[in-house]
């Protein structure tokens, strides 16, 4: 069994995936609009790639297939960017923020001592763990929040 982590949106009797992670350390993004030639599957890859720390080559990104993502309407314009994108981004955060709370668990030390990069959560103490191991053999679901705290534009 591949453990998962999904920030999904419930909607009907199913759910709509906005990031997967797995335990083989595969990030897979979803957004509902198709690219047509302005590069919105660059963006979309880069903002997700910053919010969980890892780097752009590790994020693929899955758009428009409508079995397998977001319905998010028809692509118009820049209304990817400025605002499919946000829930997506959030999934980024949301999907950080429970790791690093889980790898705060598993260290045994404060959230505030960790630092990630690349997706392996090191501790001030030089102990780490990846999202991968935080993640094995476990199916884990969580639903979007809107709440979430993502990182300043700067």
């Amino acid at each position: 069994m591949t453990g998962s982590l999904r920030i999904v949106r419930p909607v009907g009797s199913g759910d709509e995936t906005f990031i997967e992670i797995r335990e083989d350390g595969a990030i897979t993004a979803f957004n509902g609009h198709v690219d047509l030639g302005t590069g919105i599957g660059t963006a979309l890859t880069q903002i997700v790639a910053e919010e969980l720390d890892v780097g752009f080559d590790r994020v693929r990104i899955g758009l428009g297939d409508t079995s397998r993502t977001p319905n998010q309407g028809a692509t118009i314009a820049s209304e990817t960017i400025q605002i499919t994108a946000i829930p997506l981004r959030k999934a980024a955060a949301q999907a950080r923020h429970f790791l690093l709370a889980r790898a705060a668990t598993r260290l045994e030390l404060p959230v505030e001592q960790l630092t990630v990069s690349d997706g392996l959560i090191r501790g001030n103490d030089n102990r780490s763990v990846s999202y991968g191991e935080l993640i094995a053999g476990d199916t884990i679901r969580l639903e979007l929040a809107d709440d979430v705290t993502v990182k300043a534009v700067d």
